[in-house]
């Protein structure tokens, strides 16, 4: 099964490293993307996620970080997601 972790992230500078660091190595042995959706934060969540993804930290091979650029809020934010795990055709979805 295709496997996406979905973190969606408002003003999360502070604990999006964090949060992708706390992913057990065992689990990121399954999962195919991590895709974080920073949902237009006023911080600097996106630029902070990007570095991450440039960064040599286990989850940074398989993160993908996209930037709403308007506020969606949660739910809308969580669609987002939804769909583009549908449209890349994963199997499983972890929120």
């Amino acid at each position: 099964a295709r496997i996406m972790i979905l973190v969606v992230a408002y003003n999360a500078e502070a604990t999006l490293a964090g949060t992708l660091d706390r992913i057990p190595a065992s689990v990121l042995a399954k999962v195919e993307e991590i895709v974080v959706f920073d949902d237009a934060s006023q911080d600097g969540t996106y630029e902070h996620g990007r570095r991450y993804q440039a960064g040599d930290r286990p989850a940074s091979a398989k993160l993908r970080v996209f930037r709403n650029p308007v506020n969606l809020m949660y739910g809308g934010n969580q669609q987002r997601g939804y769909r583009y795990a549908i449209e890349r055709g994963f199997d499983l979805v972890v929120l």
